[in-house]
Formats: structure tokens, sequence, C-alpha cells
């Protein structure tokens, strides 16, 4: 279970129950920002979650090749998808 407090009012959230946009807002805050690899740790959770973003995965995979990591599975994974 995940407790976090915003504006002095607790939100309790079951692992399988936190908001797609807090489980990205904490990575972003937990992992290493100049990490190559951090981009493909967050799309491919987008990637994977029901709710997630597509698109932002894909930018996050583009952003990630840039930096030189390998994506080419990830984005297979897209392009599968969209057929």
């Amino acid at each position: 279970m995940l407790i976090i407090s915003v504006q002095g009012r607790s939100h309790k959230y079951l692992l399988h129950e936190i908001p797609t946009a807090l489980a990205v807002e904490l990575a972003e805050r937990w992992l290493d920002k100049g990490d190559k690899h951090t981009p493909v740790v967050i799309g491919a959770f987008l990637l994977a979650d029901p709710k997630g973003d597509d698109q932002e995965a894909r930018r996050l995979f583009e952003q990630a090749a840039d930096k030189g990591a390998d994506v080419a599975p990830f984005l297979k994974e897209l392009e599968d998808r969209a057929r």
C-alpha cells in the first residue's frame, strides 16, 4: 500500500490501484534523470499499463534511443499494437 499526503489529506492506494500519472511522477523523481535507461523504464511501464499512453511511451523510447539505449524491441511492440 502507498500512502501519500497532499495538502494535508492522506491518500491510500493499493499497488494495483496507483494512478498511472502518479506512478510515472514517482518514477521520474526516484530514477536518475541522466541515465539513458530511465526513459526506457518509464516507457515500458506505460506500454504495460492498461491505462498507459502509447504515444508518450514512444516519445520516451525515442528520447532513450537518442541517448544510445537499445529500444528496438519496445518500438516493435508499439508497431505490432498499431496493426
